[in-house]
């Protein structure tokens, strides 16, 4: 299967909804928009970060990134802000000039949400693009109104695999191709497999 023609940034898809989508993500590119990322877990919101990353002026500065699902209030707040004597040590300074990707920021306790977007009104940001992915299809859930409206401009929605289903062989070739470029293992599905 020529994958080539079915792969934008990494991203493989045959299906038309997410065509529309990479097809927005492309329009705006160069824009220093926020971006909310919104998807089932393990549908690829980091790639569409990542994507969106390299399509941007900011490609050749770093792309951060932090999960909320793992962290408390506070290593949250440390996690953005650093500690009062290090503030280089928080997300916010070393994503200057890139783009930091919040993922799962519905989860982000809202005492947390409300620092960031102070930190943003202030013009504190550092130069940063953010991105922030939400496991919630709900427009607002688990944001504060501050943050759902910062982060409504630029809303990138990943259709589940369930309802792609043209995209399972594609996804399928893209692994195998993967294990042969990463352990040299040649395998091929069979026509059974193919067909299931």
């Amino acid at each position: 299967v020529p994958l080539r023609q079915f792969c934008r940034g990494g991203i493989v898809t045959d299906d038309r909804e997410m065509n529309r989508q990479l097809d927005m993500l492309e329009r705006a590119g160069q824009a220093t928009v926020p971006l909310t990322i919104r998807g089932e877990k393990g549908s690829g919101k980091d790639r569409i970060a990542q994507y969106a990353h390299d399509l941007s002026r900011r490609r050749r500065a770093p792309l951060v990134k932090t999960n909320c699902a793992y962290l408390t209030e506070e290593q949250m707040y440390i996690e953005l802000f650093g500690t009062a004597a290090r503030a280089d040590l928080g997300l916010l300074h070393r994503a200057a000039g890139g783009s930091l990707y919040i993922e799962n920021a519905d989860l982000m306790p809202a005492f947390v949400q409300y620092q960031l977007m102070n930190h943003i009104q202030r013009q504190e940001a550092n130069d940063v693009r953010f991105m922030i992915c939400l496991q919630q299809q709900g427009q607002s859930s688990g944001l504060c109104e501050q943050m759902s409206y910062h982060f409504s401009s630029l809303v990138f929605d990943i259709p589940p695999l369930r309802q792609r289903p043209q995209d399972i062989l594609l996804l399928a070739f893209q692994q195998l191709q993967q294990l042969w470029q990463e352990y040299g293992l040649e395998r091929t599905l069979g026509p059974a497999v193919m067909s299931a």
